[in-house]
């Protein structure tokens, strides 16, 4: 195997948390990768906030434009990992004038939880920084792995029982999307990116 990372862009809000604008993109992307560079994996990523966006719902808009795009790399021949992308564990744990940044928890596990107060001031100069230093991103990984109780308009959760609802609902809706055959491509889950 030899491929690429998709994408970057998979942290954005303001790209709906896909890696890819739309299939068009995502065809045209696949395709250069393929004729370029004969790559035939991709660490496919996506994002916890784009399916799980609150209590008891998945978003299957959004799971439907992941498959579509998906589906343009093993339309290329190319085998698919799936990532579920997080940095810094959400970006729910930053202000908005905060240097850096992280994606992953949807605002309403940040919302629901119990966080020190914001940031690490001039400590963490780089990005990485934050994992070590930020009080508030170090309480969101503790939490996740405590599974420590969120509060929600649906009553009290739990961090990981609910990341592992969707988890299961997502898989499951998206292996529906595949063929058989399409869905040999899919090689694996990585259910949660750096675990800190």
């Amino acid at each position: 195997f030899h491929g690429w990372n998709v994408s970057g862009s998979v942290k954005l809000a303001s790209r709906g948390f896909k890696p890819f604008d739309n299939t068009g993109d995502a065809e045209r992307a696949f395709g250069l990768m393929r004729q370029y560079t004969g790559a035939n994996l991709v660490r496919f990523t996506l994002g916890w906030e784009g399916t799980h966006p609150q209590v008891d719902t998945l978003d299957t808009a959004y799971l439907d434009a992941i498959a579509e795009q998906v589906k343009a790399a093993i339309a290329e021949g190319m085998f698919v990992f799936l990532d579920y992308h997080t940095d810094l564990y959400s970006r729910h744990l930053f202000g908005a004038n905060d240097l850096h940044t992280g994606n992953g928890a949807p605002r309403w596990i940040i919302e629901g939880g119990d966080y020190p107060q914001a940031g690490c001031g001039v400590l963490c100069f780089s990005w990485s920084m934050n994992t070590i230093l930020n009080g508030r991103v170090r309480a969101g990984y503790r939490n996740f792995w405590d599974n420590a109780p969120v509060y929600t308009l649906a009553g009290e959760r739990r961090v990981q029982d609910e990341f592992l609802w969707q988890l299961r609902e997502s898989l499951l809706y998206l292996k529906d999307k595949f063929s058989a055959e399409e869905w040999h491509f899919i090689l694996g889950v990585q259910p949660f990116n750096e675990p800190t």
